[in-house]
């Protein structure tokens, strides 16, 4: 049975999209590298004329596994994600900037037609 107090733990993110074409590694000053990418899905909603149908949502990771994937298949694959989310913070000339992401910790590419992951 789950308590309140195992529901304010919860940080998950699952999610069945398409590759965007954004994908930019860039190394950090602790040497780490970070892939950024994103991931777009539909909207469960009905779109009304003239609103968005679709999220494109950032995603990043650290993993050379994910990269290796995401660098190689190609924009528009469809794609299942496992991950939690972040909100990064920054400074920069123009102030505080931040910026929410999905940190990835799995990814499998899934077949359009039939859903089965490979």
């Amino acid at each position: 049975m789950t308590t309140i107090q195992d529901v304010h733990r919860v940080n998950e993110v699952h999610l069945i999209g398409k590759l965007g074409q954004h994908v930019l590694t860039k190394k950090m000053p602790s040497g780490d590298e970070v892939t950024t990418f994103t991931v777009i899905v539909p909207r469960t909603s009905r779109p009304r004329i003239g609103h968005q149908k679709v999220d494109s949502l950032a995603c990043q990771t650290l993993k050379l596994a994910i990269r290796t994937k995401v660098e190689a298949w190609p924009v528009g694959t469809w794609v299942e994600i496992q991950g939690q989310l972040r909100r990064r913070f920054w400074r920069s000339g123009n102030g505080i900037g931040s910026a929410t992401e999905i940190e990835v910790r799995s990814l499998v590419r899934v077949r359009e037609s039939t859903g089965v992951k490979h």
